[in-house]
């Protein structure tokens, strides 16, 4: 039943009307220290696609750098401690919104879905 509600809610409307479209992404190398320190701390956001080469290679949240070890955080690359892509359901901005969020469909943080268009990721929370 709410199935059906959300459904009705969200019908005609896309993942791109709620997605940012300007995303600032990360060097794989970067370390978690570079990460909270010019990136979160910054700008605010939980969530960086990790790009290499222009090619989205996975996704790093604030979850991800909570889970290493403070200590660990000047050794451990965004890399190292990224989501690889192929590991994430991914979205587009033309796919409908409730199919998008639906139960069971979502990674463990809702945030982290990233929306993409070709190869390059333009949203994160």
């Amino acid at each position: 039943m709410q199935q059906v509600t959300l459904q009705r809610l969200l019908a005609g409307h896309t993942v791109g009307e709620i997605m940012t479209p300007e995303c600032q992404t990360l060097a794989p190398e970067a370390t978690l220290d570079q990460v909270v320190q010019d990136h979160i701390l910054t700008t605010g956001r939980r969530c960086f696609p990790v790009e290499r080469a222009g090619r989205v290679e996975g996704l790093l949240t604030l979850h991800h750098v909570k889970a290493i070890p403070r200590e660990r955080w000047a050794t451990t690359t965004a890399e190292q401690a990224m989501t690889p892509l192929a590991q994430l359901r991914v979205v587009r901005p033309g796919d409908p919104l409730w199919q998008a969020i639906l139960p069971g469909h979502l990674p463990s943080a809702a945030s982290s879905t990233p929306c993409c268009q070709s190869a390059y990721c333009s949203r994160c929370g």
